[in-house]
C-alpha cells in the first residue's frame, strides 16, 4: 500500500459498513419469501452507503414493491430488516408503477437514493437502470449535492443558475 497504513478508525468505519451491506443481502431472502413476487428491489442509502455513518446511526433503506402498500406490509419489511441488522431502520417504500415510469418525478430525496445508494437487491434490473440514469441526470445537469443547516441533502446547479426542466 502507497504511504503506509490505513487509519484504524478509517478500516474501522470501513468494516462496518461492510457488514451492514452483507446482513442486507443476508436479509433478501427473508424478504424474498415473505413477499414473493413483489419484492423487486432494496437499496441502501443515507448515512451508511455514503459512508458518513456514525456507530449509532440508523439504516436508510428503500424498497421497491411491485403493487403492495400500506402499514401492515411496511410494518413486516421493518421487523426482518431490523431483527437481521438489529439496530434503527429507516425504510422507504415505492411501488413499480410509481417508479418505472417515462416521467418521474425527481424529489431530492429519490435523487439522493438514487445517486448514492448502493442496490443491494435487484430482481429485474431496473432498479440499477433507473439508478444509472438518474447519476446521467446528475452529470447533464450539472447538479452538485450541498447540505443543508439540518443536516439533509439537496441539489443544486454547479454554475448557481436556477434549476429548472422542461
Amino acid at each position: 500500500m502507497l504511504g503506509g497504513s490505513i487509519n484504524p478508525s478509517v478500516l474501522q468505519r470501513i468494516e462496518r459498513r461492510e457488514l451492514i451491506i452483507q446482513k442486507l443481502k443476508e436479509c433478501t431472502s427473508d424478504l424474498e419469501r415473505l413477499l414473493g413476487e413483489e419484492f423487486l428491489g432494496l437499496v441502501l442509502f443515507g448515512s451508511w452507503a455514503r459512508d458518513e455513518a456514525k456507530e449509532d446511526s440508523d439504516v436508510d433503506i428503500f424498497v421497491v414493491l411491485k403493487s403492495l402498500k400500506g402499514i401492515e406490509i411496511r410494518l413486516a419489511i421493518y421487523k426482518v430488516v431490523s431483527g437481521c441488522l438489529r439496530r434503527a431502520v429507516t425504510l422507504i417504500d415505492a411501488r413499480a408503477d410509481e417508479l418505472f415510469r417515462e416521467e418521474l418525478e425527481l424529489t431530492p430525496l429519490l435523487l439522493n437514493i438514487l445517486v448514492d445508494g448502493i442496490v443491494i437487491y435487484d430482481k429485474t434490473g431496473r432498479v440499477s437502470e433507473l439508478s444509472s440514469k438518474a447519476r446521467q441526470f446528475v452529470e447533464s445537469l450539472g447538479l452538485i449535492k450541498y447540505r443543508t443547516p439540518d443536516g439533509k441533502y439537496g441539489w443544486k446547479r454547479a454554475d448557481g443558475k436556477p434549476l429548472m426542466v422542461r
